[in-house]
């Protein structure tokens, strides 16, 4: 799971002046990560910087916060996720990215809750 995580901190991660754009659109909406598997998982982000992650295994919950151009998301799990994320994410956007651990490619995508 930390890969997704991963995958998902460094989607989500803003340059300084589009942070604020792409973080407005991911709050009240769903991150969603493919992975390479299959395997779908669902993040929502919410106003008071909290965060619930619909996983295969189950659901959890934390916080998220940003930290200069970072996101960083704790899941209570391991140690905080911090990552740089690609600008101007909106609502609709899919992209790839390759996972930094295996190698893998995943797909994320901003969509309606």
């Amino acid at each position: 799971m930390k890969n997704s995580v991963l995958a998902l901190a460094f989607a989500m991660t803003l340059g300084s002046q589009a942070r604020a754009d792409t973080i407005e659109e991911a709050v009240g909406n769903a991150v969603v990560v493919k992975l390479a598997d299959g395997t779908v998982e669902r993040y929502h982000f919410n106003d008071d910087q909290t965060v619930t992650a619909d996983l295969p295994d189950g659901q959890v919950s934390g916080t998220w916060k940003l930290n200069g151009s970072e996101v960083c998301i704790d899941l209570g799990l391991d140690e905080p996720v911090c990552e740089d994320y690609p600008k101007g994410k909106k609502l609709g956007d899919s992209w790839t990215e390759v996972d930094d651990d295996d190698g893998t490619t995943l797909t994320v995508s901003i969509e309606p809750r």
